[in-house]
């Protein structure tokens, strides 16, 4: 159990970094962002969401461009989905880096369960 956490720790290092590598070759219009979902509980998952034109490892790239499209980038902006939650505590921090727009974001914020990011973010983190 301790492996898999230290594995997915592991691979959200990984892609922050190659985020910030990206980062610093930045040209106006670029918008690529890796996503990581972390739950307390241990586990880690991470997707890379690149926009205009809609690609990455995301599961609806188009859609969570869309999104964040309407939001201006801003992930506080985010509209989320209409959705009926549960009052289980299960925190999960959500983290996007990457470029928006040419632009650095570094957003991060948790949640109480999985299913209030996903109401409050849509479908940018359901992954």
């Amino acid at each position: 159990m301790t492996s898999l956490r230290l594995g997915g720790v592991l691979l959200a290092a990984a892609a922050l970094l190659s985020t910030a590598t990206a980062t610093a070759a930045a040209e106006p219009g670029t918008s690529s962002v890796t996503l990581v979902v972390h739950a307390k509980a241990g586990t880690t998952d991470v997707a890379r969401l690149q926009c205009e034109p809609a690609g990455g490892s995301h599961p609806d790239p188009d859609t969570a461009c869309a999104e964040l499209i309407a939001a201006n980038g801003d992930f506080a902006e985010l509209e989320g989905q209409q959705t009926m939650c549960t009052m289980e505590l299960n925190p999960v921090t959500a983290r996007a880096n990457g470029v928006w727009d040419g632009e650095t974001i570094d957003w991060q914020q948790e949640f109480s369960n999985p299913c209030v990011l996903i109401a409050a973010t849509g479908s940018v983190f359901d992954f």
